[in-house]
């Protein structure tokens, strides 16, 4: 069980955790590691390998979209 003077839980009712890289999930503790769940971290590495691969945010100045709305420009 974590605990802080305040705020206090048990490691199955963590969703999950957010890593930024593999090296963090390497360094983070193995006893948590297997607390918690494996499965349960999250590595930002992995989404920005997903949108290296295959770009979903991509603007160009021809779209309609470039005012990021879900609508085209002028049509609000």
């Amino acid at each position: 069980m974590a605990n802080s003077s305040s705020f206090s839980f048990e490691y199955d009712q963590i969703e999950f955790v957010v890593l930024d890289t593999y090296e963090d999930m390497a360094k983070f503790p193995k006893e948590l590691k297997d607390e918690i769940g494996r499965d349960k971290f999250l590595l930002m590495d992995n989404y920005r390998t997903i949108e290296k691969l295959w770009p979903v945010h991509i603007f160009d100045s021809q779209s309609p979209f470039i005012n990021g709305e879900n609508e085209p420009l002028g049509t609000k």
